[in-house]
């Protein structure tokens, strides 16, 4: 960004030291709430290099009122800011209810966003849904939020999950899913953090449920 440079408006005060991107800790997930292309533009030349992940969260404007050509146009400005995209999670939990999961997950990379999130907003879905969703995600190059936590598999071993403190989120039966092969969650990996132990990367799970 033109406006950021290696002193500030108050250089005599001590800033805490933060990693550059791509960071593992410190990092900030914020909010597109229907921001317009100049909107995006004007976002990143003030605090773009500060986000990390830009949730879009016009859920109908997503699945129902914008191009593909403008979508592409929003993530490409965060994309040169170093930050990923990912959809509001309740774009995914539509496509689940609606058995669409691995179609959103590959028309997600098309539209050019970095992630996805594996929401249970409106919708408990079952542990083996939840890890086969993530699994999914990751084999189509996205990385995957649960709760704005991202949970990495060992396909990507260089990342790791970055939590809040918020632990685990209790998830109950449901029937959401379709019969298929299941995707077992032995690609997954723990990894360090407070709250980051969760149902996708528990080793002894067991996974019947598939997307």
């Amino acid at each position: 960004m033109a406006n950021v440079g290696e002193t500030s408006g108050f250089p005599f005060l001590k800033r805490p030291a933060r990693a550059h991107k791509p960071r593992t800790r410190g990092v900030t997930v914020a909010l597109d709430w229907a921001r317009s292309i100049n909107d995006a533009e004007s976002y990143v030349e003030t605090v773009g290099d500060i986000v990390d992940h830009m949730k879009l969260t016009d859920h109908i404007g997503l699945m129902f009122r914008y191009s593909p050509d403008y979508i592409k146009r929003k993530n490409a400005i965060y994309a040169k800011a170093g930050i990923d995209t990912l959809p509001g999670g309740v774009v995914f939990e539509m496509a689940a209810v609606q058995g669409k999961v691995p179609e959103l997950m590959a028309r997600t990379r098309e539209l050019g966003f970095g992630a996805v999130e594996v929401s249970a907003d409106c919708i408990d879905f079952p542990a083996d849904y939840r890890r086969a969703a993530i699994r999914l995600g990751v084999e189509n190059g996205l990385e995957a939020l649960q709760d704005d936590r991202v949970v990495v598999c060992d396909e990507d071993p260089g990342l790791q999950r970055r939590g809040h403190d918020r632990g685990r989120a209790e998830l109950r039966p449901t029937t959401v899913g379709r019969d298929a092969p299941p995707v077992h969650p032995s690609t997954h990996r723990r990894t360090r953090g407070r709250g980051a132990e969760c149902e996708a990367c528990d080793p002894t799970a067991s996974t019947s449920q598939s997307l």
